[in-house]
Order: structure tokens, then sequence, then C-alpha cells
């Protein structure tokens, strides 16, 4: 009779091993669908209007009209989110500074790297290392 308790407990041993396999594979799944529904919310949270196509645009090799061109873009997506009572996406700020900046026009740079740092703080550090270049 022990032999069949025995055989029991492996049987019942075995399959809780498999339940472990199945919580970890449940939690991966809830995990997956949480950064889905995190990364879904962030695309409704903010407008990134041409803030996207702007940063692939800086990073090639423009003129300065082009670069005019973007800063003007990016002021009247700035003013429409304005108009709207809509966040800025993050970065916004950073790069609509970093054109003025090449643009050399420093002050407005100053003025758009101080708005990404109030509106994320976590930015700070890079931040500040913009304003250090500006001045």
């Amino acid at each position: 009779m022990s032999g069949l308790r025995r055989s029991g407990a492996v049987a019942r041993a075995g399959h809780a091993g498999a339940g472990r396999g199945f919580r970890h594979f449940r939690r991966g799944v809830v995990l997956l669908l949480c950064s889905l529904a995190f990364v879904s919310c962030a695309s409704r949270i903010y407008n990134w209007g041409p803030y996207e196509s702007s940063v692939l645009n800086s990073l090639q090799d423009f003129n300065r009209r082009a670069l005019l061109e973007e800063i003007d873009r990016l002021e009247e997506h700035d003013a429409e989110l304005r108009r709207l009572d809509l966040p800025a996406m993050p970065g916004f700020h950073a790069q609509l500074g970093y054109l003025h900046y090449l643009a050399g026009n420093g002050e407005a740079a100053v003025r758009h790297f101080q708005a990404e740092k109030t509106f994320f703080p976590e930015s700070s550090v890079f931040i500040d290392g913009m304003l250090e270049r500006v001045k």
C-alpha cells in the first residue's frame, strides 16, 4: 500500500512541476498584454504629429531652409497642442530646442530645453548638458 502512496506522491509532484511551468507561461502572457496596453495608451495620450519625421530629418543632412521648415512645423504643432490642452510627448521640446540650437537661436533653444525639463524631470541630466552647450 505504501507503494501506491509513493507513486501517488510522485505523480502529484510531477503534476505540480507542470503547474509551475504553466504559471510562468501565464505570467509571461500577462506581462506581454500589459506591455501592449502601455504602448497602446502612450499612443493615445500623446499627439505625435510631425515629431517622429522631424527626428528622422534632423538626423539626415539637410540645409538651413529645411531646418527652418522643421522648426516651423514643430512650432505649429506645439501651438496646436497648447490650444487643445494636450501634453507634448517626451522628447518633443528637446528636439525643438535642438533644432533651434542648430539654427543659432539660443534663446528659443533654452526655452524649449527648460520646458522639456519641466514636463519630464527625469530628463534633467540630459537637458542640463544641452543647456551647457547652448551657453
